[in-house]
């Protein structure tokens, strides 16, 4: 079998060999200089000795030559030609082409080679090329130049150690799952870089109008087809830009807040979980970080705010629980729910509504609270009327306004 490989190969060289014209001797592949060498050799029952008497070019070059490690060059072009046949164009083309598969061959590896090691440093890199967060139609290198501006990491061996990066985040740890941190880079460094891109056409922010807005989210919640919806545009007429930047894979986060100057507060959401409250709990968490902390350099990520002893993240959630249920009221209802619990009890639904109802917020708000402070088992009341989920679709759409 080796053998019939070995004289098809042979068959396809003397084909090739037997155009007369240099210009139309243009293989598809490129082989090496010495399998035509040994070829003639062969026809003329020659060995390289030989070769090297005939052409008076020492045995050690044309060892050298039939171990494609000499090139072939003019005069050793000129020589072979007048020893073995063939115009020494031929011998000339035949060096010129495999060197310049060769390099291109090289080339072509070491882009690959970059690519692989990109993609499996980070899991989810086709992931963020896909949702445009990094582009994909470039060249390996400007790829690595990227990467490494969204990680901050100063090398492609800095990817393996996550401690170097400084991600310029006030992110939260999770106490629940790992955390890809290039990918929760990726995440939000691109997220600052799509608004920075948008932010010309955006009014400057004017926190003296939220109060207006305050009073207006109890209302939005009770719709839960365009309540979001209109909570976004009301911010957005405010100079709070709010847009919509999907999770990546290995991250678990949920919102993000983050100034793109200091005349334009942004809030990105990836509207990963579904339910209401938790929609209207991240806006408002992120919210509360603009609004009582002012300009900050640092992009803040929401990922499990309960797990977070940071007295900022305690500050947001409170913020953002309070605009929902003023805390006179929530205290009723958490002191009722308190008292049920130490009886092994479940304040009934119609309590939760009737109180929902006398606040004028979505009984999804009471239960989510009471299922994020932990007086309500968590599979408990999760079906209408006392719980929704988000139309994420008009959620989306609103979002993309950017």
């Amino acid at each position: 079998m080796a053998g019939n490989r070995k004289n098809n190969l042979r068959n396809v060289r003397k084909l090739m060999r037997k155009s007369t014209g240099v210009e139309n001797f243009n293989p598809a592949i490129a082989l090496p200089p010495a399998d035509f060498i040994y070829d003639f050799l062969d026809e003329k029952g020659w060995n390289q000795s030989t070769l090297a008497e005939v052409t008076s070019i020492s045995e050690k070059h044309i060892s050298q030559l039939l171990n494609n490690k000499a090139a072939i060059t003019d005069e050793t072009a000129r020589k072979l030609s007048l020893a073995l046949g063939a115009d020494p164009l031929f011998w000339m083309k035949l060096q010129f082409d495999f060197e310049r598969d060769r390099a291109e061959g090289k080339s072509l590896y070491e882009e690959i080679e970059l690519k692989r090691t990109l993609h499996e440093r980070i899991p989810s890199l086709t992931q963020a090329i896909k949702l445009k967060m990094v582009n994909g139609a470039q060249t390996a290198e400007n790829l690595l130049e990227e990467v490494l501006s969204l990680t901050t990491a100063k090398t492609i061996n800095d990817l393996l150690e996550p401690e170097l990066h400084n991600l310029r985040t006030a992110a939260l740890r999770t106490h629940r799952q790992p955390q890809d941190r290039l990918a929760l880079a990726i995440w939000a460094n691109s997220a600052r870089r799509i608004a920075n891109d948008s932010i010309s056409n955006l009014p400057e922010y004017q926190p003296e109008f939220l109060d207006d807005f305050y009073e207006e989210v109890p209302g939005l919640t009770l719709d839960p087809d365009t309540g979001p919806l209109r909570a976004v545009r009301l911010l957005r007429n405010l100079g709070v830009t709010v847009m919509y930047h999907p999770p990546l894979k290995g991250t678990t986060v949920d919102g993000a807040a983050f100034w793109a100057d200091k005349s334009h507060p942004v809030i990105a959401l990836t509207a990963r979980k579904k339910t209401l409250d938790e929609f209207w709990f991240v806006l408002l968490h992120e919210l509360g970080h603009i609004v009582s902390e002012g300009y900050f350099r640092d992009v803040d990520l929401v990922e499990e705010p309960q797990a977070s002893d940071d007295p900022k993240e305690q500050a947001a959630n409170n913020f953002a629980a309070d605009v929902l249920i003023p805390p006179d009221k929530w205290e009723i209802i958490r002191l009722r729910a308190e008292e049920q619990k130490k009886r092994n009890r479940t304040p009934s639904g119609e309590e939760f509504l009737q109180f929902a109802e006398s606040v004028g917020v979505h009984p999804h708000i009471v239960t989510g609270r009471l299922h994020f402070n932990n007086l309500l088992p968590k599979t408990h009341f999760r079906k209408k009327p006392y719980s929704g989920r988000i139309n994420k679709r008009n959620v989306i759409q609103a979002l993309f306004q950017v």
